[in-house]
């Protein structure tokens, strides 16, 4: 047997085989990608869509939907052009406004003979393509064919498995977004179907351009071996070899060969091959070894800020003084922070503050090791120190490098000043503690205190927890819009009543 007869016959097989089983495998997780795609370009949609409708336009169908002459309504006329304009400029089928209802069982085993959907759509407006299927005037309602009620629960948009339709026996995916009021509940659903038509066309274009790569590498495969089976017979054995101690994991190995000019430049790039091997093999352990080394000090910084701000936070207990933590992370490498509490014999309370200079884990390790230094011996760090005097009705306080104390006055209703940073304090004044990444945000004092007061003067008589739920709120909206940049710490204290 010729080595060309060899080639082919114990080569085309078995590339075959692989080139099937590689073509299966990328074409089923092409497939779901490409359907991962059209789920996530769906959820976007709807999620958008839904943000365009408001309550009191969803309280206006709700209230208008018996009324026989809603269809000739201005307002029904305009918000449901405004749907057919976004729907025209997307591939869905359909877009429309529906409220989900518990149905009656014996509708539901008579129409559905399933006593699995309890639920069903009450259409309040429909903005789907006529030409596509019927459209449903308001207060029409179909029975619910995926889990669209769980949105209620969620409150989160949702996008269906694909699923078989029972009016017209085509697959679709159907997206729901939650339109919300400013009680937190959902009024209604923003719903859109998607056929499969266009996933199923990207699905025969991927397997026909699978289909098409792996045949035509078969034939270049077989137009090679009988172009260049005669030319390297001989050098095949020692490249055989070459190759088997590689696997072995004798990288470092080198071959010679002679024979044609193709053979003797694979021989070299087969050196090259296994010197670039065997160096990024040693970039890849020396990289290991720094990534476990970065994400082993990434853990323990996380684990040490806990026990240096939280956990104070969670033990700290005190007749006259309330305190909680606002917090929110932006980053993963800042500046760490030490909050520290001690009671003197006279009664007096110091609440202090300390912060590093620089970001990373020997930095606030640092800071740990310096806990019990006097504030005047710190060099780097900044605090801020509050002693409480005078049976808590005087508040002392001084700091370096960080903003000074805000002190919200429950009586007069605002943030006070005093260039003594001294302060009289009454029953439930509010005194707040803030980091460093807060007052870069707001650049100045000024917005800070009034970014401050226009939450307190709303809530500050409902208590601290409320107060600190409220700057929660107020701290991840800012991240969401990508505002803050920095990890941002506001240590809340109200004093109680004797």
């Amino acid at each position: 047997m010729t080595i060309r007869s060899k080639f082919l016959t114990l080569l085309l097989p078995t590339f075959t085989a692989f080139l099937v089983l590689i073509s299966l495998y990328f074409y089923f997780n092409w497939s779901k990608e490409i359907i991962n795609s059209f789920r996530s370009r769906l959820l976007s949609t709807v999620a958008l869509i839904a943000q365009t409708i408001t309550p009191d336009e969803i309280e206006w169908l709700d209230k208008h939907m018996q009324d026989p002459l809603l269809l000739e309504s201005p307002i029904y006329q305009s918000l449901r052009q405004r749907l057919i304009n976004l729907r025209q400029q997307l591939p869905n089928e359909n877009l429309y406004l529906v409220k989900i209802e518990p149905s009656p069982e014996d509708q539901d085993r008579i129409q559905n003979q399933s006593k699995n959907l309890t639920f069903r759509q009450v259409f309040l407006l429909d903005a789907s393509d006529p030409h596509k299927g019927v459209i449903n005037k308001p207060g029409e309602y179909d029975f619910s064919e995926t889990d669209e009620h769980l949105v209620y629960l969620t409150k989160k948009p949702l996008v269906s498995s694909i699923y078989v339709s029972k009016s017209n026996q085509k697959k679709y995916l159907s997206g729901y977004a939650p339109i919300i009021n400013t009680n937190k509940e959902v009024v209604a659903l923003l719903g859109s179907d998607l056929g499969m038509f266009d996933i199923d066309r990207k699905l025969q274009n991927a397997l026909t351009a699978i289909i098409s790569g792996a045949l035509a590498t078969i034939f270049m495969v077989i137009l090679t071996v009988f172009l260049i089976a005669d030319r390297i017979s001989k050098p095949v054995k020692q490249l055989n070899e070459a190759a088997l101690e590689i696997a072995a994991g004798h990288y470092n190995t080198k071959i010679t060969s002679e024979g044609p000019k193709e053979i003797k430049e694979l021989a070299n790039t087969f050196n090259i091959m296994t010197e670039c091997l065997s160096e990024n093999l040693y970039r890849l352990k020396e990289s290991s070894i720094i990534r476990e080394k970065m994400y082993g000090e990434y853990e323990s910084s996380l684990l040490l800020q806990r026990c240096m701000l939280q956990q104070v936070v969670d033990e700290f207990k005190h007749p006259r003084l309330h305190l909680k933590l606002i917090s929110i992370q932006c980053s993963g490498n800042q500046r760490g922070v030490l909050l520290k509490s001690s009671i003197h014999e006279n009664g007096e309370l110091n609440i202090t503050l300390l912060e590093t200079s620089d970001p990373g884990f020997p930095a606030l390790f640092r800071l740990n090791q310096e806990t019990f230094l006097p504030l005047d011996d710190l060099q780097t760090e900044g605090f801020v120190d509050c002693l409480f005097i005078n049976d808590y009705q005087q508040v002392r306080c001084r700091n370096s490098k960080l903003p000074p104390p805000l002190i919200w006055s429950i009586n007069s209703k605002q943030i006070i000043t005093n260039q003594r940073n001294e302060f009289s304090l009454q029953e439930r004044d509010l005194i707040f503690i803030c980091n460093s990444g807060l007052y870069e945000h707001f650049k100045s004092e000024e917005p800070l205190i009034a970014w401050l007061s226009r939450v307190l003067r709303h809530f500050a008589n409902d208590g601290l927890d409320t107060i600190q739920t409220m700057l929660t709120s107020e701290l991840n909206f800012l991240a969401k819009r990508n505002s803050i940049k920095k990890n941002c710490h506001i240590i809340g204290l109200e004093v109680k009543r004797q």
